[in-house]
């Protein structure tokens, strides 16, 4: 991403050792999260998973929330440039195909594909969804992670929307509800390994024709 949409509240150094050490505070972190959850972060914890002083946790995040919150930003922000490179693509496949007045059939088949193919990858990086669910449960417990989940979320609602416009499917706000339910749901599913790839493509498949045959 070339610029956040959130902003980081942790001390902000300007020498690239001082980046760095701040980004391995960052993945000591998210690394404690994976093992022990949010509740196992504190500073000295994070110090000692790092390899740092205590005192260069303390400087840069003197709030273990702080720590917390610019991790979550940290790894939302790694995960979304995965999404907008996977958006980007399917945006400029529909382009191609709107030029050359193909049949809708064929870019829902298209763009099926395209989430499977996504969604398989991503399923594959375990530790990257079990910290997203982490957040996620978070949020439940603390209404400043929460704005940051509904911020993300209302993100990858927009560019659904955006699509289903581009296609003058109507009524688009309320389907891309319903469609990113349904990717949430398969991408914990495949992450689970409860359903295959070709199982999971005739879901995203059957979803999008059933949506866009009701385009009243």
């Amino acid at each position: 991403m070339t610029e956040s949409i959130f902003q980081y509240r942790g001390r902000l150094p300007k020498r690239s050792d001082g980046k760095a050490r701040r980004q391995a505070l960052l993945e000591a972190t998210l690394e404690i999260i994976v093992k022990d959850g949010v509740r196992g972060v504190r500073h000295r914890a994070v110090a000692e998973q790092a390899g740092v002083p205590l005192a260069a946790t303390t400087y840069y995040f003197d709030d273990i929330f702080d720590l917390i919150h610019d991790t979550f930003i940290y790894f939302s922000e790694k995960a979304m440039e995965e999404v907008n490179e996977f958006e980007n693509s399917v945006f400029a496949q529909l382009e191609e195909f709107q030029s050359s007045n193909t049949e809708l059939s064929i870019i829902v088949s298209s763009a099926s594909l395209s989430t499977i193919e996504y969604f398989t990858h991503s399923s594959a990086k375990k530790q990257l969804r079990l910290l997203e669910h982490t957040f996620r449960t978070q949020a439940l417990r603390d209404y400043r992670v929460a704005e940051m989940v509904k911020l993300i979320e209302r993100q990858h609602l927009s560019s659904i929307e955006k699509f289903l416009e581009q296609l003058s499917i109507e009524h688009s706000a309320i389907r891309a509800k319903i469609i990113y339910a349904v990717f949430q749901r398969i991408e914990y599913e495949l992450t689970l390994g409860v359903i295959t790839s070709e199982q999971a493509f005739e879901v995203i498949q059957q979803t999008l024709i059933q949506l866009f045959n009701k385009n009243t």
